[in-house]
């Protein structure tokens, strides 16, 4: 069995065992929850996976690929979240200072961005995220979340071709500049040739197993820097 079926099999066990309630809040006499809460990334890498074997057999495996780049960052992005809550509690009552700051890191870490997620991770765990993980992945992780800002504001995949200096330049627009270098650096991509073809390929089942396969990698990376990580 490969370590990446095992980390989603592993996950959907937990998922599975706690379900909903796993973050009981309060209890009446009786043991009944009042209330509990669960978050959306719980799900995500059982979509991915579903994603990636419907891809064989799916004409849409173009749409599927996306949905892992996008769905990929999420599980990051809630993964964190969680695990900075968890570090730093939550407090109900904003009676002093203390408590009302508390609240406020926690409002702001319910709307973070990648940004705010890696200095609200600084500031709560008093240490570098990216020193979590090693320097090649902390640089896949980036371009993943360049990826899926460009994606999700629905930029499309375009470049222009123009001579400079009597050479024909090739550049894609915005950020797809840097992932397309970063794809080629991976060799994930093919080099454009302009003369033989006016596509570029940024997205398909191999770089979307990538920035999966780099998730994976990260999470447990940042798992294990930390020995009360293991215990959550």
């Amino acid at each position: 069995m490969s370590e990446e079926s095992e980390f989603i099999k592993d996950f959907n066990r937990k998922v599975e065992k706690y379900g909903l309630g796993s973050y009981e809040v309060i209890k009446d006499f009786d043991g009944t929850a009042e209330s509990s809460e669960y978050y959306a990334w719980w799900y995500f890498p059982e979509l991915i996976d579903f994603h990636r074997e419907s891809r064989k057999q799916n004409s849409l495996f173009h749409i599927m690929n996306i949905s892992i780049l996008i769905n990929s960052a999420i599980v990051i992005e809630g993964f964190l979240c969680e695990l900075i809550k968890h570090h730093i509690g939550e407090y109900t009552e904003t009676k002093n200072l203390k408590t009302r700051l508390h609240k406020e890191l926690n409002d702001k870490l319910d709307k973070s961005s990648w940004n705010d997620l890696k200095y609200f991770y600084l500031l709560s765990i008093g240490k570098d995220l990216h020193l979590s993980t090693t320097n090649e992945n902390w640089k896949s992780i980036n371009i993943l979340f360049m990826f899926r800002n460009m994606l999700t504001h629905s930029k499309p995949v375009k470049f222009k071709g123009e001579v400079i200096d009597n050479e024909l330049k090739v550049t894609h627009f915005g950020s797809y500049e840097n992932i397309y270098k970063f794809l080629l650096e991976k060799k994930l991509t093919n080099k454009i040739d302009i003369v033989k073809s006016m596509n570029t390929e940024l997205i398909n089942s191999q770089i979307a197993d990538y920035f999966w396969n780099e998730t994976h990698f990260f999470l447990n990376n940042v798992i294990n820097s930390d020995e009360q990580f293991k215990k959550v």
